[in-house]
């Protein structure tokens, strides 16, 4: 397909993965290389038709020399074309180890954080069909199942905005093209030569061995479809045996759990675990099998995995948070709103008064578990498990405890910085940023 057939077909794609508003604002992520520029043009031709307008982020790495001036330049390309582009900055440390995975997630955050706080409900990526096939190949070699080889879907539920890809089906000398027919220059990234990197070194195969990145791209489609049934009946399950707790912690129906395929099972296992520890990425799958296992085979058990405590009795599987790795204190002030731990959100109410030492919250812990319990006649403890609750955040100061809201816990003679525990008027709340359901998997048809 050459330039003007991609154009022409661009609607269709990006239609596929609707719906928008009527007069559409959406953004595109635009590194200036040749892709993500073709991607902003032909978005912005799309955008126009419709009444609305396209909106580029550019994010400056500060990794290399020159980055600045590409990115100016990527600016002052889009400006010519009457394109508005925001340049955005990663400020923090890079550090030497998995470069390129932080790379990333910062540039998501950073352009989902923009279009949060300016609106914007799409966030368009230009990866394009070679991508996905290295993808593909990158997971095969790591033994995926049906989830990683289905690859990068055409639409992922981000917490702030949709991440859209609508070129995971064209081939990057179709983008090439689009962008001589409208003579646009664009960049070319060092490191998209660099073999160090994992996904260059399969790139760089790819071309040796010939091999077509259709092939893989309709498998990977294949795999995404069978995807979507799974995820679909894993949802269905999670609703029938899992039981959340305000306080973090996850209850699990053992006969319901241990009756369902054991696939749907280690599943809802996985997602409960980063439920509960907040993290990142789920634990490797030959270790939530082998805890599965475990509970199928012994009524009680009591394990660890994830960041997770695992108790498993006659009639439930608790799942709470494991006390290590917690995160360091966190200073606050009042008035902030935070999440911490990647779980639960609260903000800090009361009057902001000088205090001779500084808020922080950390996890409630041994120490502040007894000095709660030796000080109070009303706080609210025998319905939570005590992993749960020393991993629970505690409003502190220099003298300790101030305030444990899930407890029901307030230092005599204390303001509380905390509103009461109360989900529809603030405080706080357990909501863990990896949800049960899973972000789902889009497949376009």
């Amino acid at each position: 397909m050459d330039g003007d057939g991609l154009a022409e077909n661009f609607s269709c794609l990006v239609e596929t993965a609707g719906p928008y508003e009527a007069a559409p604002v959406v953004c595109a992520a635009v590194s200036g290389g040749g892709d993500s520029m073709a991607l902003v043009l032909l978005l912005d031709g799309w955008a126009r038709a419709k009444g609305g307008r396209v909106i580029a982020l550019c994010v400056d790495h500060q990794l290399r020399d020159g980055s600045a001036d590409e990115a100016r330049r990527v600016g002052g390309w889009l400006s010519q074309r009457d394109i508005e582009c925001h340049i955005l900055n990663w400020e923090n440390p890079k550090g030497a180890s998995a470069l390129q995975e932080n790379a990333r997630m910062a540039r998501y955050q950073l352009m989902e954080r923009w279009c949060r706080d300016n609106g914007i409900l799409h966030l368009f990526l230009a990866h394009n069909a070679e991508d996905q096939a290295e993808t593909f190949l990158m997971r095969l070699d790591k033994g995926s199942g049906p989830d990683g080889l289905s690859a990068m879907s055409p639409v992922s539920e981000r917490r702030y905005c949709r991440f859209v890809r609508p070129l995971l089906a064209i081939s990057r000398q179709e983008l090439r093209a689009v962008l001589d027919e409208q003579n646009q220059d664009w960049i070319e990234d060092p490191s998209n030569q660099n073999p160090r990197f994992e996904r260059i070194r399969w790139r760089r195969t790819m071309t040796e061995q010939g091999l077509s990145a259709d092939g893989f791209c309709r498998a990977a489609e294949r795999y995404g479809r069978t995807r979507v049934i799974v995820d679909r009946e894993t949802a269905r399950l999670s609703a029938r045996c899992v039981s959340v707790h305000p306080a973090g912690f996850i209850n699990l129906d053992r006969e319901v759990f241990l009756a369902a395929p054991s696939e749907l099972s280690e599943r809802v296992l996985a997602r409960a675990l980063m439920a509960v520890s907040g993290a990142m990425y789920p634990p490797r799958r030959h270790k939530t099998k082998q805890l599965l296992d475990v509970v199928l085979s012994s009524q009680n058990i009591r394990r660890t995995l994830g960041g997770c405590c695992i108790d498993s009795t006659e009639g439930r599987i608790l799942i709470s948070r494991e006390l290590r790795s917690l995160p360091n204190p966190v200073p606050v002030s009042v008035g902030m709103n935070l999440i911490w731990d990647r779980r639960f959100r609260f903000c800090i109410g009361g009057a902001a008064r000088h205090r001779p030492s500084p808020l922080f919250v950390q996890a409630l812990g041994e120490q502040g578990d007894r000095d709660v319990r030796s000080l109070s006649l009303h706080s609210t403890t025998n319905n939570i498990p005590r992993t749960a609750r020393l991993s629970l955040p505690a409003l502190m100061d220099g003298e300790g405890v101030l305030s444990v809201p899930h407890l029901n816990y307030r230092r005599a003679g204390e303001n509380s910085h905390f509103p009461p525990f109360n989900p529809r008027i603030g405080g706080v709340v357990f909501q863990s940023l990896n949800s049960l359901s899973g972000s789902g998997y889009f497949v376009a048809y």
